[in-house]
């Protein structure tokens, strides 16, 4: 008679293969029309170019750069705004409000040449004075005490830790500097091999000083004002609410590839398995499926009959 332990380890990669089947089952397979099967791609037209998002909480926990943390917020972020560089597909660094970039002085001086004739969402004109306002405010004590990550993301700028300690007032002439409207330097304290994808995060994404400067705090209850205000990404918000979500549409100001789809809805729902349920019956098009419980539970059943 084998002892427990011997089942134990014999069933262990049994049990495994038992988890991988449940958890392709819950979401972990291949996306739908990625298969060997036919695909409709018949573009629709454009009223049905309309992509409704869930997100699992009641509102975002905010729609500033500077201070954004979670991943739920940090994904609207991304529609609305952008910085000097980005990810691709491949996780690559590339280019963004950037056309291109230098790094001189070992390592130690980063200048970043912007593409021409950027704008905010709104029309007005985008240059290196906005990026190194976006920089310095989010490295100011009001903002990093909020998020508490500028320090993660920008820390290695010069000046960076004294900024956001009040000892010092700005960065702007030292660790960023404009040398002309469409050219800012970035100094560092220490020369690193990932600066750069650490400008990929919000905290260092260009924000309209003009907005902020109307609303304050509130600036970003009024994104959707003057036809979607504020932002620079490939979307402009065309309404926000606390209660039911944010509607967003291509941004005519941007600089780059037109976004094809016409609108994206991302909307608020209480938990996964409400806005699973309106997955099921059409009323949104992306969502979380409810299967960790289900994968536990349905473990625990197999593996307390494969013991007896």
């Amino acid at each position: 008679m084998r002892s427990g332990k011997k089942i134990t380890t014999m069933m262990l990669p049994t049990l495994l293969c038992l988890f991988g089947v449940l958890l392709a089952a819950c979401g972990g397979g291949s996306v739908p029309g990625s298969g060997s099967g036919s695909v409709n791609k018949t573009k629709a037209p454009d009223n049905q170019q309309v992509y409704r998002w869930a997100f699992r909480l009641p509102d975002i926990a905010s729609f500033d750069p500077g201070i954004a943390t979670d991943n739920t917020s940090i994904q609207a972020i991304n529609m609305a705004f952008t910085g000097l560089v980005q990810l691709d597909n491949q996780l690559n660094i590339k280019p963004q409000l950037a056309q291109s970039y230098d790094i001189s002085d070992k390592g130690l001086t980063y200048t970043f040449h912007l593409r021409p004739d950027l704008k905010f969402s709104d029309g007005t004109k985008l240059d290196a004075n906005d990026v190194a306002y976006s920089i310095d405010r989010a490295l100011s004590p009001d903002i990093n005490n909020q998020s508490g990550v500028a320090l993660t993301y920008l820390g290695l700028i010069k000046n960076a830790p004294e900024r956001t300690e009040g000892k010092v007032p700005s960065v702007i002439g030292t660790g960023v500097i404009v040398k002309d409207p469409n050219t800012v330097v970035i100094k560092l304290n220490k020369a690193t091999g990932y600066f750069l994808g650490a400008l990929t995060y919000p905290t260092s994404f260009v924000v309209e000083k003009s907005v902020i400067d109307k609303y304050g705090s509130k600036w970003t209850d009024h994104l959707a004002d003057n036809g979607g205000q504020g932002g620079d990404g490939p979307f402009k918000v065309k309404e926000y609410s606390h209660s039911t979500g944010i509607k967003f549409v291509p941004n005519d100001n941007y600089y780059g590839k037109k976004p094809q789809l016409k609108e994206v809805d991302y909307l608020p729902f209480k938990d996964r398995q409400t806005s699973y349920n309106s997955y099921l019956a059409d009323q949104v098009d992306i969502t979380d499926i409810p299967c960790h419980s289900i994968v536990s539970r349905r473990l625990a059943l197999i593996s307390i009959r494969m013991m007896l």
